[in-house]
């Protein structure tokens, strides 16, 4: 029989390029948090209280003008960490109107999908809102399609993506 004299070195060399991968993985995934700053914005405010996430959205939309005619604000951001809104999934349209002596503020979030044909397009896979009154410095949910956890999930990227809108078009 004829005996295989580099088995036991294969198996080193195995091993070594899984520990090198690894430790390449690793590095990067230490590096990703610096190169990145905008995650780690996002994980901070993920950390707020929802209501006071729900208090911001409100204050940083009521800065938009109200259209020409119209007695509500309404405007539409997309939620993403590419610059290009074409590349974003998440579209949200917030709609704040005056009900009584409260503000009501709804949120629509719809999740796209990107048609196979063309994937510039998105097809609405399915979509979720979220309303609340805003009177003084509290905030009331009328109507939730988001369990909590859902809501820390999504509500820090809508609060970043009306902010990265404000900025653009202050530049503008």
């Amino acid at each position: 029989m004829w005996e295989n004299k580099n088995a036991g070195r294969m198996r080193f060399s195995a091993a070594k390029k899984v520990f090198s991968g690894l430790a390449v993985f690793s590095l990067l995934l230490c590096l990703s948090e610096f190169v990145f700053p905008v995650r780690l914005s996002v994980i901070s405010i993920e950390k707020n209280d929802t209501s006071q996430i729900l208090k911001e959205i409100y204050q940083e939309v009521k800065g938009f003008e109200k259209y020409p005619g119209y007695d509500f604000i309404k405007r539409e951001f997309f939620v993403g960490e590419d610059d290009d809104d074409t590349n974003k999934d998440i579209h949200v349209v917030i709609l704040v109107q005056d009900v009584d002596e409260k503000k009501k503020v709804t949120i629509q979030i719809t999740y796209m999908e990107r048609s196979k044909g063309r994937p510039v397009i998105g097809i609405a896979k399915y979509a979720k809102v979220l309303t609340y009154f805003v009177l003084e410095d509290q905030t009331e949910i009328i109507k939730s399609d988001f369990d909590d956890k859902g809501k820390e999930l999504v509500l820090p990227g809508v609060l970043q993506a009306i902010k990265n809108k404000k900025k653009l078009l202050k530049e503008i």
